[in-house]
């Protein structure tokens, strides 16, 4: 009997899950391996980020605010004025 499909009602008759045998279950249906795995893969990931910003060379990080500072070289020949990125 536990090879019969079947199909799952309510009280009220409704259909629950059409079916029920794992060969008849569509495949955008995720199974137990797929997702254990997804959420193994996805733990990792959060597990190996870095748990805060660590400023590079010329970088500071003050509160919420990244700044950058840098000099221009003395070959380099602007045309125009530098505006500060706000």
């Amino acid at each position: 009997m536990a090879n019969k499909k079947t199909t799952l009602k309510t009280s009220t008759g409704d259909n629950v899950y059409p079916n029920v045998l794992d060969e008849n279950i569509p495949e955008n249906i995720v199974r137990d391996a797929t997702l254990e795995s997804a959420v193994t893969s996805l733990s990792q990931n959060i597990e190996a980020k870095q748990d805060k910003l660590t400023a590079g060379t010329n970088i500071t990080i003050t509160g919420t605010t990244i700044s950058a500072t840098t000099s221009v070289p003395d070959n380099v020949v602007l045309y125009g004025e530098l505006t500060a990125v706000k």
